[in-house]
This record gives structure tokens, sequence and C-alpha cells, in this order.
């Protein structure tokens, strides 16, 4: 592995930098490092989207109570 990775800095100004998600995927896919940068930016991505995750994994009983989807 070269040396320029690392240096968690320009590793992480690479993930921050990333055009697309699939690309910052692949880059998470890379190494243990481009992972540990990649991801907290691809967790972050996933938050600014709204995707309401707990609806896909719950819905709701007979009774109102959540029950885990199968």
């Amino acid at each position: 592995m070269h040396r320029i990775w690392t240096i968690l800095e320009v590793v992480g100004m690479i993930a921050s930098n990333a055009q697309t998600m699939s690309t910052l995927s692949s880059l998470a896919q890379t190494s243990r490092v481009c992972f540990q940068a990649a991801a907290p930016v691809l967790w972050r991505e996933l938050d600014d989207t709204n995707l309401n995750l707990f609806g896909v994994l719950f819905v709701k009983g007979p009774n109102g109570d959540p029950m885990v989807t199968s």
C-alpha cells in the first residue's frame, strides 16, 4: 500500500469529495482505511435523504403495535 493512504486527512478529503454514492461505496470497499473514512460520509448521506428506515423494518399490527416485517 502506498504511504499516502496512511494520511487519514487525505483519505477523509477524498471520501468527502466523492461525486456519487456509487464512488463512495466503491471507496469504502477498497480497504479498511478507506472504509473508515467513507462510512461516516455514507451514513451522513443516508441521513440527508430522509429515508424512514424503521418504516421498512416495522409495520403496524392489527392492534396498532409495531411488528417486525418478515
